[in-house]
């Protein structure tokens, strides 16, 4: 899987458009009072944070998804996982989650959370597939988790008791 970093005002227009569409998946039609502006600020804080973890997903030089991903007190946070919908269900969300537990797992980072609109059945399956798990309700998302095997080398530094 090809991916490049975002560029905030090189892609804002490809930002917005993603988002638009998100909120249309999770509302059933489009959204007019979503504040975009709002949202295109927190974009631009998150991928000046990101240490590489705001990316496109390319697929022979067109842009066709999108992923973010942070890390807070320990624990990674996926903040967009799209899709363009002509490339759902051919396995880029599959190759988009191991990119996103390689990444965690290179910044050391063992537990990951996401949150998936109630109404998004498809993305559901696809992470209970992945392994994660549905740890609470809030409003019309599920925040699902998983815990990331620690790889061998870190295996025995833990607590000891």
């Amino acid at each position: 899987m090809e991916t490049r970093d975002i560029q905030f005002e090189r892609d804002k227009e490809t930002i917005l458009q993603f988002r638009k569409d998100i909120e249309e998946v999770i509302t059933g039609s489009k959204v007019n009072d979503y504040d975009y502006a709002a949202y295109l600020g927190r974009m631009e804080r998150r991928i000046e944070q990101s240490n590489g973890g705001q990316v496109f997903i390319i697929r022979e030089n067109r842009v066709i998804g999108q992923i973010g991903c942070e890390w807070r007190e320990g624990a990674g946070y996926v903040n967009i996982f799209y899709i363009l919908p002509e490339f759902r269900g051919q396995g880029y969300g599959r190759e988009m989650i191991d990119w996103a537990e390689n990444f965690f797992l290179h910044h050391g980072t063992y537990t990951y959370h996401l949150r998936v609109a109630t109404s998004n059945e498809r993305a559901y399956r696809l992470y209970r597939k992945s392994g994660m798990y549905p740890v609470r309700k809030e409003g019309r998302n599920y925040v699902m988790q998983k815990s990331l095997n620690f790889p061998l080398q870190d295996r025995g530094k833990g607590l000891h008791l």
